[in-house]
């Protein structure tokens, strides 16, 4: 009989390498794949995955583009895969409201689908449970009205800066493409409010803490450690063992010096400072509650990179969009011009001026509307739960479409129509509130939404004020989006401005 143990060694060798690839290759299409059938036991509707569950979608076709389609073909309730790990897909508000909201302890945790620096697991953004529950509780009143107050002055001062610059690009001919100048100001922004920097990122746009702030920015899930760990999850932790994140190491070491540097600064002097970074050195201090929680210095570290990473692109892209549909719409803009020089005239906003500027509030949130900054909502079930009829196991994640939602008819009437007046008083009340989400939902909404929504009112205002935009041969008036998790002009904003004759 012929036996294996008879063979050359050169024949023998190579047969037990493929013996060997085989069953690793079976072993990794198991695993892979091992979770495909979760949907059809649920009684869920979901599109066949791929050896790699959807990931080739998510890069062919973009995280909105799909979501549109699969709700569109599903349903409002289905389930999708990113990587092998499966999510239930729900757009159904009902839904929506008992998971944000009347269920939130079951659900009160994000997914963290790639890894991350050590550092940043520190920040509000990533914490679970009770840990989540106690920071939340020390950050938020570093939002209050009145420290919103105090730092409007140190917004003022940034939005001087961007008024100049755009006065530089005025043309009676050429468009000028706005997003580096909105990205420019909201680094300015977050420089001097959670710093204390002066950065003037519009005249010194190779400043460091500029340049590395969009260096985070190029997130793609084609990146070989996102596709690794998504498709085999247990990358993560060998990847949190080595402090390895998809961001940039050179970006985070930057961020960690300076952040570090400036702590260390703090604690050698006394500070009259109202930025956040002195805020949150003060919460302990402040507290009225002798056992509140004294935020330790990797847990500032981690929250002062966290409000750069996340409010230097979101802010933008509103201011962005938001010049977009005023110079797409001119009726609305003059409309807008009209309340300004009629309740503040030529005075620079303020936080207590703004006040008055109803009309540009009801812009900003039709601007969030169509051009939500991010695309999904996440959260992870952390007990089995029964939902509506659907048995939903511990460690499912929950995704919610907000593209998908702000631009659907059975919510809006003439989704892709810019319409402020969707939000006035008069109207207000007829929004369902769980189709409308620009800041998240429940008690782990956006914690900085307060300051984001000034920021972009004082720069509207103080543009509007001084400038007119208007659509030009290189306006896409239906914006090409980009395929990622941050909903951005592919092509960028172009627009052409004209100084107004004040």
């Amino acid at each position: 009989m012929f036996e294996i143990e008879s063979l050359p060694i050169w024949i023998s060798v190579p047969l037990s390498l493929i013996i060997l690839v085989i069953i690793l290759v079976a072993t990794a299409y198991i695993y892979t794949t091992w979770t495909h059938t979760i949907f059809k036991k649920m009684g869920i509707p979901d599109p066949t995955p791929g050896l790699m569950g959807m990931l080739p979608l998510h890069a062919e076709k973009g995280i909105i583009e799909l979501d549109l389609e699969v709700t569109k073909k599903y349903g409002p309730v289905s389930g999708i895969f990113i990587g092998r790990l499966p999510a239930m897909l729900i757009s159904d508000t009902g839904l929506i409201k008992q998971i944000f909201v009347q269920e939130f302890s079951n659900f009160v945790n994000r997914n963290q689908f790639v890894p991350n620096v050590n550092i940043m697991k520190r920040a509000i953004a990533n914490v679970e449970d009770n840990e989540w529950r106690a920071m939340r509780s020390v950050i938020s009143p570093t939002f209050s009205s009145g420290k919103m107050r105090d730092m409007s002055s140190l917004i003022n001062m940034c939005v001087g800066n961007m008024v100049d610059s755009f006065g530089e690009k005025v043309d009676p001919i050429k468009s000028v493409k706005l997003d580096e100048i909105c990205q420019a100001y909201t680094m300015d922004v977050i420089a001097a409010t959670a710093f204390g920097i002066d950065a003037d990122c519009q005249k010194n746009p190779e400043f460091d803490f500029f340049v590395n702030a969009k260096k985070t920015l190029q997130f793609s899930f084609s990146a070989p450690i996102v596709v690794l760990c998504l498709m085999f999850p247990i990358l993560t932790d060998i990847c949190d063992y080595f402090n390895l994140g998809y961001m940039p190491r050179d970006c985070v070491k930057y961020f960690t010096d300076t952040v570090h540097h400036a702590i260390q600064e703090r604690k050698q002097e006394t500070s009259n400072k109202r930025d956040l970074l002195q805020l949150m050195l003060n919460t302990h201090k402040e507290s009225t509650n002798a056992s509140a929680k004294q935020m330790t210095e990797d847990e500032i570290l981690a929250n002062s990179l966290f409000f750069i990473m996340a409010g230097f692109d979101t802010t933008s892209i509103t201011l962005g969009f938001a010049l977009h549909c005023l110079a797409t719409n001119p009726e609305i803009q003059d409309k807008a011009y009209e309340e300004i020089t009629q309740k503040i005239g030529k005075e620079a906003p303020t936080y207590d001026n703004l006040k008055n500027l109803t009309y540009i509030d009801m812009i900003i949130s039709e601007t969030l509307r169509m051009y939500p900054a991010a695309t999904r909502l996440n959260r992870r079930a952390n007990n089995d739960t029964n939902i509506n009829g659907y048995d939903i196991p511990n460690g499912m994640i929950i995704m919610v479409p907000i593209y998908t939602i702000h631009r659907d008819p059975a919510h809006w009437e003439d989704p892709d129509k810019f319409v402020p007046e969707r939000f006035s008083a008069e109207n207000k009340d007829k929004i369902n509130p769980y189709a409308y989400m620009p800041f998240g939902l429940g008690p782990r909404n956006c914690v900085g939404m307060r300051l984001a929504n000034l920021v972009t009112k004082m720069a509207i205002v103080a543009l509007l004020q001084n400038f007119r935009f208007i659509q030009s041969p290189e306006t896409e008036v239906t914006p090409k989006l980009s395929k990622g998790g941050f909903v951005r002009s592919e092509n960028g904003i172009y627009l052409r401005i004209e100084r107004r004759n004040v």
